[in-house]
């Protein structure tokens, strides 16, 4: 079910030009070597016309435990993603649980509210919207 949704999010956003072209993650055909190349271009570009070059780069930890689901939902519902494919998506995400296990040990399960599942088809996508 995952693999059909994906397909089925991948080509709309695809389609309706709502990827960005500088997210190069989790796209055929392209990589992070794209965006490099990208951003060096720029940095040369804007040197060779005297300007200044600044940058500021960011990188959330655990980003991926970190995506808040209202807010995933709302921009997919912003994007003009189908309200039952948005219903769908809301039932995957909620009343998730987790808990540790280490050593034969295990902690209790704890609800998720945040974070979207790894090792899933659907984790890292749609990656615009995060």
């Amino acid at each position: 079910m995952e693999k059909i949704l994906f397909k089925h999010l991948f080509n709309y956003m695809k389609t309706n030009n709502i990827l960005s072209k500088c997210q190069s993650g989790f796209q055929p055909n392209d990589s992070t070597v794209n965006q490099l190349i990208e951003i060096y271009h720029n940095i040369i570009s804007n040197m060779d016309r005297g300007r200044d070059v600044r940058f500021v780069f960011c990188d959330v930890s655990k980003a991926f435990d970190k995506v808040w689901h209202k807010g995933l939902l709302f921009k997919l519902k912003l994007t003009g993603v189908n309200k039952q494919l948005i219903s769908w998506i809301e039932s995957y995400l909620s009343d998730r649980q987790q808990k540790v296990v280490s050593e034969g040990f295990s902690s209790t399960l704890k609800g998720i509210k945040a974070g979207v599942p790894q090792g899933s088809v659907l984790g890292p996508f749609p990656p615009c919207l995060y």
